[in-house]
């Protein structure tokens, strides 16, 4: 086991909250004795974020679009996952550059049996031409998820979809950024 193998065990065991983490490791649940303090675990997130969890028993990314590419304001975004995130929730979140907030998208990314998923997405509001992007895949803890459906429900009655702050109980799995036409 390497310790990229080992930091996707560590940030897992964050995301779903365990004080023993478990890991895929060759196709196999693996369990790790661990005591984790909050800084060790903010640190396996940060590294998570830059790690695009391409190591491990777990593989997830964004296929389309790419990074750099112009789109429209409405798009799909399509990737692969490839083993269990467990009881973490998967959404496509949308984050303007140069913000501090979040939109959380649609509703919940489902991954089909062969592993492919897509994510119907909207890029700002129409004032938002030729600005950049960030479209992030993030795994969520249940409290977070309920805190997306919450968010969605609410801003669909009120007819409002502010920028939000992402929950603390959230790690950015893939991200891309594009800019809008």
């Amino acid at each position: 086991m390497n310790w990229k193998q080992l930091l996707t065990g560590v940030v897992l065991g964050a995301v779903l909250g365990v004080a023993s983490t478990f890991f895929l490791f060759q196709g196999r649940i693996t369990r790790l004795e661990t005591l984790l303090t909050e800084t060790q675990i903010g640190s396996a997130r940060n590294a998570a974020k830059k790690n695009d969890n391409k190591e491990g028993g777990m593989r997830l990314s964004i296929g389309s679009p790419h990074d750099g590419d112009s789109t429209d304001q409405g798009l799909v975004v399509r990737g692969t996952v490839e083993g269990s995130l467990g009881i973490a929730h998967l959404w496509a979140v949308v984050h303007p550059v140069g913000s501090t907030g979040f939109w959380p998208q649609v509703a919940e990314v489902i991954p089909t049996t062969d592993g492919t998923w897509f994510a119907q997405i909207l890029l700002g509001r129409p004032q938002d031409r030729n600005r950049a992007f960030d479209v992030l895949l993030v795994a969520a803890k249940e409290n977070a998820h309920q805190e997306f459906v919450e968010y969605l429900r609410t801003s669909k009655q009120q007819g409002s979809y502010p920028e939000v702050p992402l929950p603390s109980e959230v790690v950015v799995l893939s991200k891309v950024t594009v800019v809008r036409r």
